[in-house]
């Protein structure tokens, strides 16, 4: 009798530590997809801005704000226009790997929203 009573006693704070680890896990896994939203928001943002002030002739990209904005972006869209071939016509030239490394930014936000809110659903169900 006394083992039974033991044996229920302890399958119950099993069940409690457990559900308090996966609730511990649940908000640990939202917390680093809203963070990762978030950067991945503002380098959106710093990628708009570069490709904004590239159009100003008057805008230097070697002087202190716009040289920061320029060394975090460089090498994104260098990365891709390393990968994807110019575009060539009668015309002349034209990149459009820039378009692609912003549309993977935008996708990887989407990503990273759907994840969260995925997770809080699972978690509001639990």
């Amino acid at each position: 009798m006394i083992i039974k009573q033991l044996k229920t006693i302890f399958f119950k704070e099993s069940q409690i530590i457990l559900n308090s680890i996966k609730k511990l896990l649940f908000h640990f896994l939202i917390e680093i997809f809203s963070n990762l939203y978030l950067m991945s928001s503002f380098f959106r943002l710093l990628c708009y801005t570069r490709l904004t002030l590239n159009w100003f002739t008057t805008f230097n990209p070697n002087t202190w704000p716009y040289s920061f904005i320029t060394n975090i972006v460089n090498p994104y869209f260098y990365f891709w226009s390393t990968k994807i071939p110019f575009l060539r016509s009668n015309i002349g030239v034209m990149d459009v790997s820039v378009v692609l490394a912003l549309q993977i930014v935008n996708l990887s936000i989407w990503t990273f929203l759907q994840i969260v809110l995925k997770l809080q659903s699972f978690e509001n169900q639990n």
